[in-house]
């Protein structure tokens, strides 16, 4: 017996675009759903360049701190001995974006929008100065032209700030300086952050993908699942967003679990991480296979897609075999397709046959060792329907043929032409 390995393999993605049913579909999702993120001065990338210059001496600065420094700074505040913040805000104070006042720094009071935006600006290097007739009016002036805020998006200024409306300021500034980690609409965390958040639903529309950001990010996140997004934000709060923007080894970025991503790693070494859909139950699926792949009496590659956003498994008589040919020598494929489009989430498991006597002798196994993932106590049944269809295929029957049969809540669509040595399966996920 062959040993299982799973390799990067990207080849096989054009193969499953040449089987009708799914180019219809991929072709569909390219028309349909164009990228939608869009980042703060994506189209500026000179002025980001400019961002991260700016902001470079606080960033050297900040790094040159000494503990006793930041001690000393502390000592001066009545009411930072043992403040969760106190590190955070003894190093904010030394870097002059913010101050106490009465001897004490106040961490648990409220921010206000100008104060919020003051020490954003100050962050970002920017250094406007007070104006004599509304001291934060200069401040809001860069803010605006730097896009942190819209005009007329705060009808006061004086307010206390919101977590929400801090977090989108903040996110913005930060997409000015540096790339957001997952530019691919189509594959990010999203899904799996938002189901995270148990009060997603009470964020303001406007703000949701920003919140998202924010936490993929590391800015800013809740506390035992919950954002609290009409909160207002406290003063320490404040200093510890303006660290992690200025510090990014001081921010704590949203980390799945193992088994809520599927991972691959690809020959050059790097890690390729495919997200969980909408339909987590595709990455649970997938990760389900990694060791049923053992079943092959073959050899098996696998990997994820970037380009096709597709998981996929690919089967061969050996190892020999798929280093001569992998196109010309596959004998069946299964793969999962995770674009996160409502159409191809009720549909997306699909198997191809092109070998159907080696499938029968050498991978049958693998494919019922799905079967009892995706069906439950009917896999028995479900596996007979496939059966059947690899005896029509071996036996090269004529007839051309198309089915439809649900079990377990599941959809199997088969499709078979006639005389052909194989035939495809679309399964559906469960509603």
């Amino acid at each position: 017996m062959y040993g299982r390995r799973f390799v990067w393999h990207g080849r096989h993605v054009i193969r499953i675009c040449t089987e009708i049913i799914l180019m219809a579909m991929l072709l569909g999702i390219l028309a349909l759903f164009p990228p939608t993120r869009a980042y703060a001065g994506e189209s500026e990338g000179i002025y980001e360049n400019e961002t991260a210059f700016r902001i470079k001496p606080l960033q050297e600065k900040l790094a040159e701190l000494k503990d006793e420094e930041i001690e000393n700074l502390l000592d001066s505040y009545g009411d930072m001995q043992s403040h969760w913040s106190r590190k955070e805000v003894g190093m904010l104070s030394l870097l002059g974006i913010i101050n106490g006042y009465d001897g004490m720094f106040h961490p648990d009071d409220p921010v206000q929008v100008d104060q919020f935006l003051k020490m954003t600006v100050r962050s970002m290097g920017f250094a406007p100065g007070e104006n004599t007739k509304y001291w934060a009016q200069n401040y809001i002036d860069t803010a605006l032209q730097q896009k942190l805020i819209a005009k007329g998006e705060f009808s006061d200024y004086r307010r206390p700030i919101t977590r929400e409306e801090a977090t989108r300021i903040i996110v913005k500034a930060t997409l000015l300086k540096e790339e957001f980690p997952y530019n691919d609409p189509y594959n990010n965390p999203d899904n799996l952050v938002r189901s995270k958040i148990k009060d997603y639903a009470k964020i303001k529309d406007e703000n949701k993908q920003y919140v998202l950001q924010s936490y993929e990010l590391g800015l800013i996140r809740g506390a035992g699942g919950w954002f609290r997004p009409a909160d207002t934000l406290t003063r320490a709060e404040a200093a510890t967003i303006m660290i992690r923007y200025l510090d990014n080894a001081s921010r704590v970025p949203f980390t799945p679990a193992e088994d809520e991503v599927y991972t691959c790693v690809n020959p050059d070494g790097t890690v390729v991480t495919a997200w969980p859909p909408s339909k987590k139950e595709i990455i649970d699926a997938a990760n389900a296979f990694r060791n049923v792949g053992e079943k092959s009496k073959g050899f098996v590659a696998s990997g994820f897609s970037e380009t096709g956003h597709i998981i996929f498994y690919d089967f061969y008589e050996s190892e020999q075999k798929y280093r001569e040919n992998s196109i010309l020598n596959i004998q069946m494929a299964i793969y999962f397709n995770t674009i996160d489009d409502p159409s191809i989430m009720d549909n997306p498991y699909h198997i191809v046959l092109y070998n159907a006597e080696a499938v029968q002798q050498l991978h049958r196994e693998v494919v019922y060792e799905m079967f009892k993932f995706w069906f439950k106590a009917e896999a028995n049944k479900a596996m007979a329907e496939y059966d059947r269809y690899l005896e029509y295929a071996v036996c090269g029957d004529q007839k051309h043929r198309v089915e439809e049969i649900t079990y377990n809540g599941r959809e199997m669509f088969f499709y078979k032409v006639g005389g052909d040595n194989g035939f495809s399966l679309s399964i559906h996920s469960l509603k």
